[in-house]
């Protein structure tokens, strides 16, 4: 206990701006992302990119005030993202760059220096008597950026919850420590019309009791969990989790007592959602954080029974190519960690792969469901790998159908508006 108190000892204790003082032009630097972004190590490094240039920020999935991201700070902030978050406007606009690559991968890159990182900014809980802190609500790719850095700076908030699963970081591993006291980044709950729960009661006869879920943000997503009551012993294996979990929890239809793997464990590698969310998770030994590296993992998701990953899209075409980030040639989302989750269902004992979309958009103007994808769109997830399209006008059941097959049940839960002609396209193709 001795030398761990002498190198706690040790740690310097800054301002904001004394610890952004120590970024260099050129550096480059890692953000902790989403409701876990370091909103005061941020805003410091605001006040100083001026007197910067050529600064390259990374993050994912951002949902702070994103003033990192602007036409002012152009020359001296590059920002390079891997999924959208706040930031759609941006990549419109050319203020931010996208990387394209599975979640699975950016560790991976961070460590064999593909994605050099110079400077890590992340949010940690307050340490314990022996000088651990944790991560908090959000793992990810930290550990990864904390091994590569030259500098680590954090900020320690003792409104961050403390957290089990691999969060464990020692004081002794931080460069410059800014205390501070604020509420996280809050992601409010989504909210549920009467086509999502449409969507949602489909859906949810898709999901067995014992089921182990991976879903992500939406409200369509969010109405498929809301719509489990009355299912048994569901479990949680996810990139993320939102507030609705806490009264599935409450009501006993989480419980993940089946799971096959981290039994009776809610695992996540971050969590978006509001103070709901973040006091039920503080201390709670039932929610685990874990790395992306594990999370993530195929190797992992294939020692799940049942496992099933939800997803949503921006489009679907007849053969059941799926795009979920671009509108024609514009760039709205990222891949994230979708890709790997439906690998992860796919190498799953009794797995399966949800994809759940309105049928249409812009007020039943544009169908989602199209005979091929939009010339200038991408395919997220191939033909291959999808188990089951779902919208509010039904099933489409993919498993095992020709490329005819599977275009007419598409077509059949398109909008009325819209079957007829996508219906005649089936019988073509």
């Amino acid at each position: 206990m001795g030398p761990k108190r002498r190198e706690t000892e040790r740690i310097q204790k800054v301002t904001a701006d004394e610890a952004l003082h120590q970024i260099r032009s050129g550096d480059r630097i890692l953000m902790g992302t989403m409701c876990a972004e370091p909103q005061t190590l941020v805003e410091a490094l605001i006040r100083r990119a001026k007197s910067l240039e050529n600064v390259t920020i990374y993050t994912m999935f951002p949902l702070g005030n994103c003033d990192y991201a602007t036409e002012e700070m152009k020359g001296h902030l590059v920002v390079k993202i891997f999924s959208a978050g706040k930031l759609r406007m941006g990549l419109k606009k050319g203020d931010v760059e996208y990387i394209p690559c599975h979640f699975s991968q950016i560790p991976r890159l961070i460590t064999e220096g593909i994605l050099p990182v110079d400077v890590i900014l992340l949010q940690l809980s307050p340490p314990d008597e022996e000088g651990y802190c944790t991560f908090g609500i959000s793992v990810e790719y930290l550990r990864e950026g904390i091994e590569a850095a030259r500098l680590v700076i954090a900020e320690i908030n003792d409104q961050m919850p403390r957290t089990y699963g691999d969060t464990l970081i020692h004081l002794s591993k931080l460069s410059y420590v800014v205390e501070t006291s604020r509420p996280l980044i809050s992601y409010p709950m989504e909210t549920i019309g009467e086509l999502e729960r449409q969507i949602a009661q489909w859906a949810s006869d898709l999901i067995p009791d014992g089921g182990v879920l991976q879903y992500g943000p939406g409200s369509v997503q969010a109405a498929i969990l809301s719509s489990l009551k009355g299912k048994k012993d569901i479990g949680i294996h996810s990139g993320l989790i939102t507030d609705w979990v806490v009264d599935l929890v409450k009501e006993g239809v989480i419980t993940g007592v089946t799971k096959t793997l981290n039994p009776g464990k809610i695992v996540v590698t971050s969590m978006i959602g509001t103070k709901k969310l973040y006091q039920f998770v503080n201390g709670n030994p039932m929610v685990e954080v874990y790395p992306g590296s594990y999370t993530h993992s195929v190797k992992t998701l294939s020692r799940i029974k049942n496992f099933v990953s939800i997803n949503s899209a921006l489009g679907v075409d007849l053969y059941g190519q799926v795009n979920s980030e671009t509108t024609g040639s514009i760039l709205v989302s990222g891949v994230g960690g979708q890709n790997d989750f439906v690998r992860g269902a796919l190498a799953s004992e009794g797995g399966r792969v949800i994809l759940a979309l309105s049928s249409t958009a812009k007020g039943d103007e544009v169908s989602r469901i199209v005979p091929y994808l939009d010339k200038g769109s991408v395919v997220t997830i191939p033909r291959s790998d999808i188990s089951y399209v779902v919208t509010e006008y039904g099933v489409a059941d993919l498993r095992g159908k020709t490329l005819s097959e599977r275009a007419r049940f598409i077509a059949s839960i398109a909008h009325p508006k819209y079957r007829d002609k996508l219906m005649n396209e089936a019988k073509r193709i």
